[in-house]
């Protein structure tokens, strides 16, 4: 299977997942460090709305969706999320 058939076959598997539920994780596992949610605006297995919801309740959260990238975006685009991740880990507290 080539990667565009991949790609074809999650995205048309996605609609089947169950959906995330943001307020359940985070009254179960409360974060209470600094926190950054990373987003790659192309990923259609964790869309964009639910890491909003998951910035939203984490608190002093920070949401970066990044222009490219899907699931995979640490893979795909290697250089744009590891900057996004240094400059998270160099930011002051």
């Amino acid at each position: 299977m080539n990667l565009l058939a991949a790609v074809r076959l999650m995205t048309r598997n996605s609609a089947r997942l169950s959906p995330f539920s943001a307020s359940n994780a985070a009254v179960s596992n409360p974060v209470t460090i600094p926190a950054r949610v990373p987003i790659g605006a192309e990923d259609v297995l964790t869309p964009v709305g639910q890491s909003v919801e998951m910035a939203r309740l984490i608190p002093d959260a920070r949401l970066q969706v990044l222009p490219r990238g899907s699931h995979g975006m640490a893979i795909g685009y290697t250089p744009e999320t590891m900057n996004a991740v240094v400059a998270f880990l160099n930011a002051p507290a």
